[in-house]
């Protein structure tokens, strides 16, 4: 799995994920790494994010997407990712598992991997992978991570921009 691969290269005390169809925002790494480093996080989790637009739109429609306008945020709808308030600032995540888990149940947190980012060592000393040959491998990492993480901190920082063809739901 090339994500493995990448865990396994990378040398940062960070990592990250992107998907090839999603973009972050100028700052995010630098924000989220300040964020990690202030509060001692061994996972931040970015709460919301950026969509860019409500319908999708054909090259017809005369309020056609203008790629040249990706990073201007007038442009984009903030989206929220639970069923829960988004926060307003910084709030680590309750340390009892069993209600982590039941509000996972509950989709009061989404499983892209592209709204985690997690200390390596963090990782590396949980074995936190991507297993191989399984659908939604993403849910599965994000899931060890929240399980697994004594520091979970989740973020109202809109620092990433979804594909306009999909949203996480």
């Amino acid at each position: 799995m090339p994500r493995n691969v990448g865990i396994q290269a990378a040398r940062g005390k960070y990592i990250a994920f992107l998907d090839s169809d999603d973009l972050f925002t100028k700052t995010a790494l630098e924000e989220m790494s300040e964020l990690g480093e202030e509060y001692q996080a061994e996972v931040v989790h970015m709460e919301s994010y950026f969509g860019a637009w409500e319908k999708q739109k054909t090259l017809e429609d005369p309020d056609f997407f203008d790629w040249n306008d990706l990073l201007n945020p007038d442009s984009y709808v903030i989206y929220s990712l639970s069923n829960i308030p988004v926060f307003d600032k910084p709030t680590f995540d309750t340390k009892d598992i069993a209600d982590r888990i039941n509000r996972w149940l509950n989709c009061e947190y989404k499983w892209a991997t592209c709204l985690i980012f997690a200390r390596r060592d963090f990782l590396a000393d949980n074995q936190i992978t991507f297993p191989k040959y399984v659908m939604a491998e993403d849910m599965l990492f994000t899931f060890s991570c929240l399980c697994l993480a004594e520091k979970f901190l989740r973020v109202p920082n809109n620092n990433l921009h979804r594909s306009p063809s999909r949203r996480l739901s």
